[in-house]
């Protein structure tokens, strides 16, 4: 088993990688629209003591806090459970069942393999769409347990 946890998560993924994702999952076009609209005009304004120095872009993050921003996180994030599925790995629970090698919750990834080769192949998987998305998986924070380990 091992555990995953994304740094930042809702400071780091691309607005880009949002609109692709919504392409891939099949959002209609007219909320891509809306999206892609919204998020080309999300803006900060940066002060010191007192002083507004200037606007921002932002062109990477989303919202804490709000319901369409955990939304659009799972939807970012789609793929990799996809890619994740499709590995030959992990647990078939039943006969005829599909094999289970994950959970997810938000940015909190939990993989599940029967050998130490498994994990280390679902780990890489995270680790190359990480790297394609953009985003810090906190891989060297990646936390392994095996039935030999100890705690």
């Amino acid at each position: 088993m091992a555990w995953i946890d994304y740094k930042k998560t809702y400071d780091m993924v691309s607005h880009s990688w949002i609109l692709e994702s919504v392409t891939l999952v099949g959002i209609a076009e007219n909320i891509k629209r809306l999206l892609k609209n919204s998020m080309g005009n999300w803006k900060t304004e940066l002060n010191a003591y007192g002083t507004t120095l200037g606007e921002v872009n932002i062109w990477r993050g989303i919202f804490q806090g709000d319901s369409l921003s955990a939304l659009l996180f799972i939807i970012a994030i789609i793929p990799l459970t996809q890619m994740l599925t499709q590995c030959d790995t992990g647990y078939q629970l039943g006969d005829g069942h599909s094999k289970i090698n994950h959970l997810l919750f938000m940015d909190d990834l939990k993989m599940y393999g029967r050998n130490d080769r498994e994990i280390e192949s679902l780990i890489h998987t995270v680790q190359i769409f990480s790297e394609d998305i953009e985003m810090q998986s906190g891989i060297e924070k990646c936390v392994c347990y095996n039935q030999a380990a100890t705690w």
